[in-house]
């Protein structure tokens, strides 16, 4: 191989480095993941729909069943399907997130990819009476997310 052959493969490995850069530049996706207090208490039956897709499957659903404990039923998880449900009340620190996430006070962040990604996540709010609004794109870099994602995983029962 010659060094002008090379040096243009160098220059085009660089240039496909630096295009996969971008895509995940922080700059170029809305970080504006934000807590703000809630306006009022969420009604009994709000939900959000969890939807990852690609490096890791989970698909739940969080339902509001009385004021202070949510209900988490999983259906999917690693590309198996699953039926299993898992309890979360006041007393865990994540019952705040969930609630923040599902009254709007916390703001989910998204980004246009400019290629295809290893992870899709797209989630779906309903709320008292208001129509059911879907994030899809879904930043999942952003720790309060992966913290949901992590949460649910370690409860789920282990295969095998």
């Amino acid at each position: 191989m010659r060094l002008s052959q090379f040096l243009s493969i160098i220059v085009a490995t660089g240039i496909v480095l630096l295009s996969s850069c971008a895509e995940n530049n922080p700059s170029s996706r809305d970080q504006s993941s934000t807590v703000v207090p809630s306006k009022s208490p969420l009604a009994l039956g709000s939900r959000l729909k969890w939807m990852r897709n690609g490096g890791g499957n989970l698909e739940f659903t969080i339902s509001k069943v009385t004021p202070g404990e949510y209900s988490i039923h999983v259906s999917s998880f690693d590309y198996q399907k699953m039926n299993t449900t898992l309890r979360l009340d006041q007393s865990d620190s994540m019952f705040s997130t969930v609630e923040s996430i599902i009254s709007g006070s916390f703001k989910i962040p998204s980004f246009t990819p400019s290629a295809p990604t290893g992870t899709w996540l797209k989630i779906a709010i309903s709320r008292d009476s208001e129509p059911e609004t879907t994030t899809t794109d879904v930043d999942f870099s952003d720790t309060t997310l992966q913290s949901v994602d992590d949460w649910v995983r370690v409860r789920l029962p282990k295969s095998g």
